[in-house]
């Protein structure tokens, strides 16, 4: 082989793998509920992998150190079933989520990571000499083999992943492995002997490509879903982008990379997303001329609070812009994106502000995702309150969820000079907090959404006795801080909070009441 063509090949090889990785990555961010554990343990696992496959390759070499062909043929199948098994990971981990615990997949990941942990070594065993020369050589080689991983995760993370399915990327990923093997055995000993493997090796890629629509049926539902999954469940929308993926069931219930995210619902009496809470600051706060929400989803709190009377200007901040496709399905919330007085932005919220630093808003509000989520500090620390601070004007109002986090309930109140917590809301000031009833009350009966008031005075009174007058969902900083006291608070220099359990009972909010669908999800 020669070292041009070697150049070439620990070039894609890398390439290929790095490629792989930012898919399985994808898919154990989904198994895992999007929490911070699915990186280190896709990086583990490869790492293991390579390591393994490296040690596997010294042995081979050097029992048979003057078999260039043995050594081709290695090289030439651990190719072929790297991008075969990498292929058809995905699905077969989609199959073992369904009847058993993920962690099974690990053998598989495994074996495959090791297959390609033997690519590098093999080539370098055929294109270099041992010579003077030969540390030199070994040096281009990991040079073209690190520009190989850069630019494929690179390539693949940041443009195939926001123009492509994972389907789409994982055929594209099956070709180019296969020419990769093609190259292979053309550029070496193996030219000159039995050319069937090459048609039998080409069948068998078109029989898995004719096969691939049924292998990636479902994909998503059994990596959400897991061992619940039924093959009816199957999802109405699915929008795949570089930011993530974002799951809509038939019943209009979003999932993003995994977690539950609310609903497509606006209702106040059938209140599956309690928005009771994108209505509480008001009693708060009366006027408001310009409010920033950080992070839009479904769009159907957003759609609430544009429609607010006392809200003049709304800016929305959203890290996805895969939303803005769905929302035009809802006809009770697409109007939304056509509202004058409500600006979209696609960022991310802490570096939009970061990047504002003259904006200064009445309320700041976030929906934020569970805390136990990878990177939720980044919204939810101290370091990060403090931030937004500086963006509230005099008497300003920071409002954001908890998910009923202790460590964030302690954290906000440790923020700011005031705060109450609404349910798993915590409404925070450095201005005295005031609850006005009667101006709430006033707002809750002339409330309305294209045209269409939200509640009914007369038919609805149990709903605004709820809103309205049940302290039980009311608890001020003095108790949070009592109840908390051996309680750390979440900084940039702890984040234990993004090791928490996943759906634990200290993410669920029993209510006190029937007002609130029994299973409606806690966010």
């Amino acid at each position: 082989m020669s070292f041009t063509i070697s150049i070439i090949l620990v070039f894609l090889s890398g390439f290929l793998a790095l490629s792989f990785e930012i898919l399985w990555f994808r898919i154990y961010t989904i198994i895992n509920y999007g929490t911070i554990i699915s990186f280190g343990l896709v990086l583990g696992i490869y790492l293991t992998g390579i390591a393994l496959g490296s040690f596997i390759s010294s042995g081979f070499s050097r029992k048979n150190n003057d078999k260039k062909l043995y050594i081709s043929k290695l090289l030439f199948y651990f190719t072929l079933f790297v991008t075969l098994l990498g292929f058809m990971f995905i699905p077969v981990t989609g199959i073992i989520v369904t009847i058993m615990p993920y962690y099974y997949s690990f053998i598989f990941l495994t074996l495959i990571t090791a297959l390609n942990g033997a690519i590098f070594p093999f080539i370098s065993h055929l294109s270099i000499k041992a010579d003077n020369k030969s540390g030199q050589k070994i040096s281009y080689l990991y040079f073209s083999n690190i520009m190989g991983s850069f630019l494929g995760s690179l390539f693949t993370g940041f443009l195939l992943l926001e123009y492509l399915t994972l389907k789409q990327i994982s055929i594209f990923l099956l070709i180019l492995g296969y020419s990769i093997s093609i190259i292979i055995f053309f550029s070496t000993e193996l030219k000159n002997i039995n050319k069937k493997v090459i048609i039998i090796s080409a069948i068998y890629l078109v029989f898995i490509l004719l096969i691939s629509n049924k292998m990636y049926e479902n994909i998503y539902e059994k990596l959400n879903y897991k061992e619940n999954y039924r093959p009816e469940n199957t999802f109405k929308y699915i929008f795949e982008n570089r930011e993530g993926v974002i799951l809509v069931t038939k019943t209009d219930e979003v999932f993003g990379n995994g977690v539950y995210d609310g609903y497509f619902s606006i209702s106040l009496t059938n209140d599956v997303n309690m928005l009771s809470r994108a209505v509480y600051f008001n009693a708060y706060k009366k006027e408001i001329d310009d409010m920033l929400m950080i992070g839009l989803g479904s769009g159907s709190w957003a759609q609430v609070l544009a429609n607010n009377p006392k809200i003049k200007k709304l800016t929305i901040v959203e890290i996805n812009p895969g939303y803005l496709d769905i929302i035009p399905k809802y006809p009770h919330i697409k109007s939304l994106l056509t509202n004058p007085k409500v600006e979209i932005i696609i960022d991310d919220g802490r570096r939009w502000l970061n990047a504002h630093k003259n904006k200064k808003f009445d309320v700041v509000l976030m929906n934020t995702t569970w805390h136990w989520k990878a990177y939720i500090a980044n919204l939810t620390s101290y370091n990060f309150q403090n931030i937004v601070k500086k963006h509230l004007k005099k008497g300003g109002l920071f409002y954001y969820n908890t998910t009923n986090s202790l460590e964030l309930q302690k954290t906000s109140c440790i923020s700011y000079k005031y705060g109450v917590r609404y349910l798993n809301f915590m409404l925070m000031s450095d201005s005295k907090l005031k609850y006005d009833r009667d101006y709430y009350l006033n707002l809750l009966k002339t409330y309305k959404i294209d045209g269409k008031n939200i509640l009914n005075y007369e038919t609805d009174k149990t709903t605004f006795t709820n809103l309205l007058d049940n302290i039980t969902y009311v608890e001020n900083c003095n108790t949070i801080l009592k109840r908390s006291k051996n309680t750390k608070i979440t900084t940039e220099d702890n984040i234990n909070i993004e090791f928490k359990e996943p759906y634990s009972k200290e993410s669920k909010l029993i209510l006190p009441t029937s007002y609130y669908l029994e299973k409606a999800k806690i966010q």
